[in-house]
């Protein structure tokens, strides 16, 4: 019960806080040139690249935007426009926290972490397809790529439950 109500205050206070855009926004999207939705071919234009998920582990694998660079980027977006590299650090504590964490919450995030992944990859998965065609509003949205923050944001949970089971494991030190 506990976990439900914070659950609820939370979701409270994010719309609270996002209310000066949610509500216009949510006005607006009636008149918008969204509001018949929009054709699949325009909805998954930026999908993420799936093998752009390297560079969560690699920064600069398919090389870099920048002018001038060394090793122009020949990724898939044609010109990239995130990147979403963690680390190898930040992405062992996730493991440990999925595998080694006790509390239940970490289940929420690895689905958090495959929810931004499918819906990010947008048109390499049929998944994505059935959400366009059967979810309600969700064929207004463009660019799944953007749908990636939700992965980030349950590794960067996880992670924080792998610290945690780190530092709880770690021996007492013994006074002199």
């Amino acid at each position: 019960f506990y976990t439900a109500l914070c659950f609820l205050v939370a979701v409270a206070l994010a719309v609270g806080l996002s209310a000066i855009q949610l509500f216009p926004g949510v006005e607006m999207s009636s008149i918008s040139n969204r509001a018949g939705g929009v054709g699949f071919e325009e909805a998954t234009e930026t999908s993420y690249p799936p093998l752009e998920l390297l560079e969560y582990a690699i920064p600069r694998v398919f090389g870099d935007s920048r002018i001038l660079t060394k090793t122009p980027y020949f990724g898939g977006w044609g010109e990239r426009i995130v990147s979403d590299f963690v680390g190898a650090p930040l992405l062992l504590l996730a493991a440990i926290g999925l595998a080694m964490g006790r509390r239940r919450g970490r289940f929420l995030l690895l689905g958090l972490v495959i929810a931004g992944v499918v819906i990010g990859i947008g048109k390499s998965t049929r998944l994505y397809f059935l959400l366009y065609a059967l979810v309600p509003g969700f064929d207004s949205f463009r660019s799944p790529g953007t749908f990636m923050f939700l992965a980030d944001l349950g590794l960067v949970g996880l992670a924080a439950f792998g610290l945690q089971a780190l530092l709880e494991r770690r021996a007492p030190v013994q006074a002199g």
